[in-house]
């Protein structure tokens, strides 16, 4: 009869039809004539129940013109309440560019903005995108960042690489962009990991503002990794990326880290790696952290 009936919602899978209809009589009751809605939408319930549809096509109760508007079932009345909540409540939406959408259920931020990257940037974090703390000075292109502290390797003062300010800049500007790291990104919540997250582009980039363990990865922002492993803890953060949506092929993975002891394993994964801060060396690792023109999209396994 063109209309969305209610009656034993949940036996015949019409709770999101309902839950729709309540959330377009709410939006009717928030209107230009509130007070003639509202009255419309919540007529007495002592009236007698007649099963007829909960909104007509039209946007009038049925027989609301012609004779007193029939009663709300029970689980009608919940089901308008329950879509007024959906317009106040639901999922929310943010949009710097137009280019974010933050899902109500799982709180992954999905790239809405014009076509999807097709690529996938991770980077290492010590010595990688950031430098020797202290070391500012005598690391040209670097920038200590006061008054946020930075606990590895005997901690200092933060101190961003030229990599770390200038990332939008490199190939890696276009695509996801990610961390795969051993160390704990001086823990959660910290103004570090506060940096580094602004560092890649923020959650528009990295997909959640989410950090997540290399034994259960869950976002595109790794710690717990091991040494000689990144390969492993990289696949299965493609493969959550995957189930997320975007389809990035591995030949279109690329990471990158100051230890030479990571990128060699990466062979034959069909990711690409590549060593950086090859031009300041602290044994096996990395001094000053790695230059922007040292991350380029290369295919295949590079070290210094």
């Amino acid at each position: 009869q063109g209309s969305t009936s209610c009656s034993n919602p949940l036996s015949r899978g019409r709770v999101s039809a309902c839950v729709s209809a309540g959330a377009l009589a709410c939006g009717r009751a928030m209107d230009a004539q509130p007070q003639r809605d509202a009255a419309r939408l919540l007529p007495s319930i002592d009236d007698g129940l007649d099963g007829e549809a909960l909104v007509h096509p039209d946007g009038a109760w049925p027989g609301r013109a012609a004779a007193p508007a029939r009663p709300l079932r029970i689980a009608e009345i919940f089901l308008v309440v329950a879509g007024c909540a959906l317009l106040v409540f639901g999922p929310s939406w943010r949009a710097p560019g137009g280019s974010l959408r933050r899902s109500g259920t799982d709180g992954v931020e999905l790239f809405s903005g014009g076509p999807r990257p097709t690529c996938l940037c991770l980077f290492d974090v010590d010595r990688t995108l950031t430098a020797k703390q202290g070391q500012a000075q005598s690391c040209p292109g670097t920038a200590e960042v006061p008054g946020v502290e930075d606990t590895a390797f005997g901690g200092g003062t933060l101190v961003l690489s030229d990599l770390a300010l200038n990332l939008g800049k490199t190939f890696c500007g276009a695509c996801y962009r990610g961390i795969v790291t051993v160390g704990p990104v001086s823990g959660a919540y910290s103004k570090q990991r506060e940096e580094l997250l602004q560092a890649l582009g923020g959650p528009q980039w990295t997909f959640s503002d989410k950090w997540s363990w290399a034994a259960e990865v869950s976002s595109l922002l790794v710690t717990g990794a091991s040494d000689e492993h990144k390969h492993e803890t990289v696949r299965k953060i493609v493969d959550w990326l995957r189930a997320q949506g975007p389809q990035i092929q591995d030949s279109e993975v690329y990471f990158f880290d100051d230890n030479s002891l990571n990128p060699p394993p990466f062979a034959g994964s069909g990711f690409n790696a590549h060593q950086v801060s090859c031009q300041s060396r602290e044994g096996i690792i990395g001094h000053c952290g790695a230059l922007a023109t040292e991350v380029v999209g290369d295919h295949g396994v590079k070290s210094c």
